[in-house]
C-alpha cells in the first residue's frame, strides 16, 4: 500500500508528472512520504460499485414521481452522483496535500545542516583528575583530561604552560551548539606575552594558629613580589603552612624533592603562582629518613597484623574461662593430667577438665611460637619451653596465665596501633621527624592500667572521714571505667595484697 501510495502522490498536476522526473531530490521524500501516510489515515471513501448502486438507487427514486421521464431521473440520479463524487476527490486531495507538506517538514527538520564553530572556551588551568574528567569525559572527549589534570595538588588551579613558556588555552569545537571537541593552542604565539618565571627558594611558615601561620605564609608570599589576587596564591598557603616549630624557616619539601617558587607573568604582570621542583634538585635528607622508616615500618605493621589475626581469636576463649573460673591450672594440674587421660582412656569416662588442660596445652604449642622475635633464627627446644611458659601453662596458676595472655593481647593491640599510627604520621609532609617521635612516644601504649591518683582538690583537704570517703569515691569512678576483665597495678589505691587486680576475676588466684 504505501509504495502504491508514494507512486500516486508523486503524480503531480492535472498532467501526472512523475516528481521524480523533475528533481533526483524529491525522489528522497519517499521514506517520509511512508512516515506521514501512517499519519493521516485514508478515511473510508464509496467505492466505484458503491457509487453505482448509489445512482441507480436515486434514479429509481426520481423515476417514481408522478410525471417523471427516465431522462430526468438520470439527470437527477447523475448529478447526485457527480456532487458525491467531487466531494470524495476533495477529501483525498486534501490528505494528499497534507501528506506531501508533512514530508517535505520532517525532511528538512532531520537533513538539518550541520552548525560548526570553533570558539574560544577560555584559559587552561590545571585541575584534579576527577574534575577534568567530569569535565571532558574521556568517552567523547579521548585522552583530552590528562593535559589539564595536575600531577600533585600544587598544581591545582596553576595555568597550564607550554614548553615555550606560552599560556595555554583551551579551544572546543561545537556542532549545532554542542562542545564535540576540545583542544589546546597558545593565548599567544609571543614568547614574551606569558612567561613563567622562578623567583627562587621556598620555605615552611610557621605559626602556633591556623591563622598565625596563614597571616606569616601571606606576609612571605607578597614580600616575594607575588600579589594576594594572583591564581594559586591560597593554594600555595594551604601547602606551606605547619604548626611544627621545628619546620620554622627549613626548605621546603614536597613528595621528594625541594620546591621553587614559578610565576605567570603576562605582559610584566604576575598573573598566577605555582611551585616547581628546580632542574637541578638535591634529595633533601627528610626523604630518605621517612622512606627508610616507611619501610620499617610496613614490614612491622605487616607482622603486628599477621600476629593480631593469630593471637586475639585464639586467647579470647580460654581468656574468658579463666576470668570466670571454669578453668582451672597449676602444678597439680600439669602433674596429675597424664593419670587422668589415661582413665579416661581405660574407663571410658569423659571429663571437662580433662578436656580443658588439653586445650589449654594445645594453645600453649599454638602460642609459644608467636613470642619469638622476629629474625632470631631457629628456636631451640629450651626456648619453646621458655616461651611456653612465658604465655601460658598449664603448671602455672589461672591468675598468672590470665596475666600472661592479657600481656599478650595488649601488647599485640598497641603494636599494631602504634605501627599504623606512625605510619600516618610520616606521611604528613607538615611534620619534623622531632615531632613525630615526640608524638609517638606521648601516645599510650601502657599495658595495664594505673590509678592516677586523687586529685589536688582531694589532696588538700584535711585529714579525716571526709578526705578519706572523696578519695575512695574518686578511684571508685575511675575503676567503673576500666572494662571487664582488665587488669590493673595496684598502686596503694586497693587494699588487697595482689600487685595485680582483675576486674570480675572469679577464678583460682
Amino acid at each position: 500500500m504505501a509504495t502504491d501510495f508514494t507512486k500516486k502522490i508523486m503524480q503531480l498536476g492535472a498532467s501526472g508528472t512523475n516528481a521524480n522526473n523533475l528533481n533526483p531530490q524529491l525522489g528522497a521524500l519517499a521514506p517520509y512520504l511512508n512516515l506521514m501516510e501512517s499519519a493521516y489515515p485514508q478515511q473510508n471513501l464509496l467505492s466505484p460499485e458503491e457509487q453505482a448502486f448509489l445512482f441507480f438507487t436515486k434514479m429509481a427514486e426520481e423515476s417514481s414521481k408522478p410525471g417523471a421521464t427516465a431522462i430526468g431521473a438520470a439527470g437527477s440520479a447523475g448529478q447526485e452522483f457527480l456532487k458525491t463524487r467531487m466531494a470524495q476527490k476533495q477529501i483525498d486531495a486534501t490528505r494528499n496535500k497534507d501528506i506531501l507538506t508533512g514530508a517535505v517538514s520532517l525532511s528538512a527538520a532531520l537533513n538539518k545542516p550541520k552548525s560548526i564553530k570553533n570558539l574560544d572556551i577560555g584559559a587552561a588551568s590545571y585541575m584534579t583528575e576527577a574534575d577534568a574528567i567530569a569535565l571532558y569525559p574521556p568517552g567523547k572527549f579521548g585522552d583530552f583530561y590528562k593535559n589539564i589534570t595536575a600531577s600533585n595538588d600544587l598544581m591545582v588551579g596553576t595555568p597550564v604552560i607550554n614548553a615555550q613558556g606560552n599560556q595555554m588555552g583551551i579551544k572546543g569545537t561545537y556542532l549545532n551548539d554542542t562542545l564535540d571537541k576540545a583542544f589546546l593552542f597558545p593565548l599567544s604565539t609571543a614568547a614574551s606575552s606569558f612567561k613563567a618565571s622562578e623567583l627562587g627558594d621556598v620555605f615552611w611558615q610557621y605559626g602556633a594558629t591556623d591563622e598565625e601561620a596563614r597571616a606569616k605564609a601571606r606576609e612571605f608570599l607578597i614580600s616575594s613580589g607575588v600579589p594576594s589576587g594572583a591564581a594559586g596564591f591560597e593554594n600555595i598557603i594551604n601547602q606551606i603552612t605547619t604548626k611544627d616549630k621545628n619546620l620554622d624557616g627549613q626548605l621546603y619539601v614536597s613528595g621528594n624533592s625541594y620546591k621553587n617558587f614559578g610565576v605567570g607573568v603576562n605582559n610584566g604582570k604576575v598573573e598566577s603562582v605555582f611551585m616547581k621542583t628546580p632542574v637541578k634538585s638535591q634529595d633533601p635528607p627528610i626523604v630518605q629518613i621517612r622512606q627508610e622508616r616507611l619501610k620499617l615500618l610496613n614490614k612491622s605493621l605487616d607482622t603486628a597484623i599477621n600476629k593480631s589475626n593469630n593471637v586475639l581469636p585464639r586467647t579470647e576463649g580460654i581468656m574468658e574461662a579463666l576470668l570466670s573460673g571454669n578453668t582451672d591450672t597449676g602444678f597439680l594440674q600439669e602433674k596429675f593430667l597424664p593419670f587422668k587421660q589415661a582413665s579416661r582412656q581405660i574407663f571410658g569416662t569423659d571429663s571437662a577438665a580433662v578436656s580443658s588442660a588439653e586445650n589449654i596445652q594445645a594453645m600453649s604449642f599454638a602460642l609459644a611460637p608467636l613470642m619469638r622475635p622476629v629474625g632470631s633464627g631457629s628456636t631451640s627446644d629450651m626456648e619453646f619451653k621458655a616461651y611456653q611458659k612465658a604465655v601460658l601453662d598449664l603448671g602455672n596458676t589461672p591468675k598468672a596465665n590470665y596475666i600472661s595472655l592479657y600481656l599478650l593481647r595488649r601488647s599485640t593491640e598497641n603494636n599494631k596501633r602504634l605501627a599504623q599510627a606512625e605510619q600516618q604520621l610520616w606521611n604528613n609532609a607538615k611534620l619534623s621527624p622531632e615531632s613525630i617521635n615526640k608524638t609517638i612516644n606521648a601516645m599510650d601504649s601502657g599495658i595495664f592500667y594505673k590509678f592516677p591518683g586523687n586529685s589536688e582538690e582531694v589532696k588538700a583537704m584535711p585529714e579525716g572521714e571526709a578526705r578519706d570517703i572523696a578519695a575512695e569515691k574518686e578511684v571508685r569512678a575511675w575503676w567503673d571505667e576500666v572494662p571487664r576483665g582488665g587488669v590493673a597495678i595496684n598502686n596503694d589505691w586497693s587494699t588487697s595484697e595482689s600487685t595485680y587486680i582483675i576486674k570480675g576475676w572469679k577464678g583460682r588466684q
